[in-house]
């Protein structure tokens, strides 16, 4: 499962179980809760990860 987010939202929370998950965005602020096993983020901002990565 893969998740691919394009926003330029101010605020982007994100809570999934995808196991890739790529973000491009402009957004002030990228919370992002996953147990991903591959975070991408691409932003120019501020980027709080809080994420256990599960193999």
């Amino acid at each position: 499962m893969a998740t691919t987010i394009t926003t330029t939202a101010t605020t982007v929370t994100i809570t999934t179980t995808a196991t890739t998950v790529t973000i491009t965005t402009t957004a002030t602020t990228v919370t992002i809760t996953t147990t991903a096993t591959t975070v991408a983020i691409t932003t120019e901002t501020t980027v709080t990860v809080a994420t256990t990565i599960t193999k």
